[in-house]
């Protein structure tokens, strides 16, 4: 039992001083890199920043500012929108996703998810899709009539 707790002991012990070793080695080149980087200075419009390189983080500075400093978008990915349209004999159902940008409070189409048509007679013609606008075209033959249903981004909130 003594001899178990003490290996246990020994190892925890070689354990520690190799990640301290490891870690002055490695912080070490992490301090010299980073007092060889220049200071950055950015100029956008009456707002200036200034970019001191320091271990393991940058300072800023903000001089002059007298406008508000915007935030990074905020997406969030991976929406669905569904939309169903009445046909003669049933109904055809579409379902796209999107990307939708919390900031602006705008939307993109990423793609057409499902196409669903449960009117026998109708014949799925032509899909497609921008960033804006997700549509489906289908015609039925025997009563010649067109059906499309169309997603926009407005739509998608």
């Amino acid at each position: 039992m003594k001899s178990k707790f003490r290996r246990l002991i020994l190892v925890a012990t070689l354990a520690l001083t190799a990640t301290l070793l490891l870690d002055g080695f490695f912080g070490s080149l992490i301090t010299t890199e980073a007092s060889t980087l220049p200071k950055r200075v950015y100029k956008e419009g009456n707002v200036t920043i200034t970019v001191t390189p320091a271990v393991g983080s940058s300072m800023a500075k903000l001089s002059n500012s007298k406008s508000k400093i915007a935030p990074l978008d905020t997406i969030v990915r991976g929406n669905k929108e569904t939309k169903t349209v009445q046909s003669m004999y049933g109904t055809v159902t579409m379902t796209v996703t999107y990307d939708r940008n919390l900031t602006t409070k705008t939307s993109t189409i990423t793609g057409i998810y499902s196409l669903v048509n449960t009117d026998s007679y109708l014949k799925l013609v032509d899909k497609w899709y921008t960033s804006s606008v997700a549509q489906a075209d289908y015609y039925d033959s025997f009563h010649k009539v067109y059906v499309t249903i169309r997603i926009t981004k407005e739509e998608c909130n």
